[in-house]
């Protein structure tokens, strides 16, 4: 899969909070790990596969997201772990707790589902992201919060697994409108081999052969 560190248009002697300018699209910045070039039509590759540059990039942004972004533990519910964070709940706060639950015992182990987990752990990320960076993070988070997490714990708890799916789709999109500037893409490859009782993460789980 494509990173932007692998990426010419990525500036990586320039970086500001763990991210890296990109000299083809003026207002964006990007960490050097970004999965976003795989969506990205202006992706140029620096070499034939990674330069000892882009190496040290990808790592530089690997230590800089472990060490100061929360939201990138595969153990929570990626965008509902953000909003949370931002928000200043606990990791084990009731809609978190419901929300894995939920995705454990539901998502995960219905074939119907497959394909919702393997766009948001395409998108999630990357909506995250976009969340943590908002300027007006703070008011979004809590709109999303009262708006939508709410409305799908009580779905959730009332049984009504449906709305509670539908309600949490809505809330995607309306991030996706917000944050995403390109259609996503997911590979062939990974489709073939995604774990669904891996999903839901944020993060490709994958068959090894």
């Amino acid at each position: 899969m494509k990173q932007c560190g692998e990426c010419k248009h990525l500036i990586t002697s320039i970086v500001v909070d763990g991210m890296c300018p990109c000299e083809e699209k003026d207002d964006e910045k990007h960490f050097a790990n970004d999965y976003y070039a795989e969506n990205c039509d202006l992706f140029s590759r620096v070499g034939w596969g990674y330069t000892s540059d882009a190496k040290e990039a990808i790592a530089r942004a690997d230590k800089y997201v472990k060490e100061n972004t929360q939201v990138f533990k595969p153990s929570g519910c990626f965008i509902t772990t953000a909003i949370v964070n931002i928000l200043g709940m606990k990791d084990d706060c009731d809609a978190l707790q419901t929300l894995r639950s939920f995705r454990g015992n539901i998502l995960q182990k219905n074939a119907q589902y497959r394909d919702l987990l393997l766009r948001y752990d395409t998108v999630g990320p990357v909506l995250a992201r976009g969340l943590i960076d908002d300027e007006n993070s703070i008011q979004v988070a809590l709109d999303l919060y009262n708006i939508y997490i709410k409305g799908c714990v009580g779905y959730i708890k009332r049984g009504n697994i449906e709305y509670a799916v539908s309600l949490y789709t809505e809330m995607v999109e309306r991030m996706i409108s917000r944050y995403m500037i390109t259609r996503e893409v997911v590979p062939e490859t990974i489709k073939e081999k995604y774990v669904q009782d891996g999903g839901g993460h944020g993060e490709f789980k994958i068959r090894q052969v």
